[in-house]
């Protein structure tokens, strides 16, 4: 896979972050299965469990290589709610859940970050060339594509919101197959914006014969390409992979999306054993009620420990935020959700004190 190139974008593009946010809670983030071999013990399926779900709330593929999570992989069995055993298309499935408390002190106390339920959302324009006559498909919400059920399945393991188009009339009259396959920004983020997704990736899929020369046609290889951009913001992440398996490919498109939200999203650890506080101006609020329902909004953010209502004036509420994380993850964390929008000056910036609208 080539190394990410972060490239910025005309003003224009930044349309995808003008958009109301869609961004909702991952369900099932401390739940994992795992399909039993005759071998498994049941042990090992809920170790392996275990660090799955280590996986989707720490945002990190390498979170098992840490010494400390690692000795307590081994006592996987100490961290489950519930456990249960189906049979599926002939397959013994391990099915279990894990203690969120459980979870989170334990990445805590191994000083890794945790990337809490409310993700953004991602809008996957996927292009698909299905042989060498060169007959291309946007991939829809409704494609019966193995392609596409490969990326909502690698998505789900990294507890990501992912959904495809869909590639109605609507759709097709701002963008053709031909934008999506050249990854024409223009006509895709205009296309994009009645979906209203925190970002966006648009990316095209294809098997290529790969010949030596002076080899047989008959023995060469066929060999799948992915190319894709991704765009978060106003920033463009542009990667290809290729290998002879499907799967590989999509997992690193998958991955590498997954990595770059995470390092944006997740909240590090804080080992300072002092607390510290950020105090947050919200306007707009009607009602004591509306109060109680703004603290209860903040205080479930990863980023806040605590809130306390520490001044009522009118229709503005000062609250005192108890941080786990810094300011920038508390802003990137409210930037994924549309009933809290950032005050800006008269020039469209965010003014210096953290002052927001409550627009339920």
């Amino acid at each position: 896979m080539l190394p990410g190139i972060f490239v910025r974008i005309i003003a224009a593009l930044s349309l995808v972050v003008s958009l109301s946010s869609t961004a909702g809670d991952v369900v099932a983030l401390y739940n994992a299965n795992v399909v039993m071999t005759a071998e498994m013990t049941q042990k090992q399926a809920a170790r392996q469990a275990l660090q799955r779900v280590l996986i989707k709330v720490s945002g990190s593929l390498n979170v098992a290589e840490h010494s400390d999570v690692r000795k307590q992989l081994s006592d996987a069995t100490d961290y489950l709610l519930s456990y249960q055993f189906d049979l599926q298309d002939q397959q013994r499935i391990y099915r279990a859940q894990f203690d969120q408390q459980k979870v989170d002190k334990l990445l805590r106390d191994a000083g890794l970050a945790i990337w809490g339920k409310t993700r953004p959302s991602t809008l996957i324009w996927l292009a698909e060339q299905q042989d060498e006559e060169f007959n291309r498909t946007i991939i829809s919400e409704q494609s019966q594509s193995q392609s596409k059920e490969l990326v909502l399945q690698r998505g789900k393991e990294r507890g990501l919101d992912l959904s495809f188009p869909l590639v109605d009339l609507d759709d097709l009259m701002r963008v053709s197959v031909y934008d999506v396959w050249g990854r024409f920004l223009q006509p895709v983020v205009d296309a994009s914006q009645r979906y209203q997704a925190d970002s966006m990736v648009i990316a095209r899929i294809y098997q290529q014969k790969q010949i030596a020369e002076g080899m047989d046609e008959s023995l060469a290889k066929v060999v799948w390409h992915l190319d894709w951009s991704f765009v978060l913001g106003n920033r463009v992440e542009q990667q290809s992979a290729e290998d002879l398996e499907r799967d590989v490919v999509i997992s690193q498109m998958v991955n590498s999306i997954a990595d770059t939200l995470a390092n944006r999203y997740a909240i590090e650890a804080n080992t300072n054993p002092v607390s510290h506080y950020i105090e947050l101006t919200v306007t707009n609020i009607s009602g004591l009620a509306v109060y109680e329902n703004v603290r209860i909004f903040l205080k479930q953010l990863t980023a806040v420990a605590d809130v306390t209502l520490s001044h009522i004036s009118g229709t503005n509420g000062r609250y005192r935020l108890r941080m786990v994380g810094s300011e920038q993850d508390l802003i990137n964390a409210l930037e994924l959700d549309s009933r809290m929008q950032r005050v800006v000056d008269q020039f469209g910036q965010p003014v210096k004190q953290l002052e927001f609208v409550w627009a339920p």
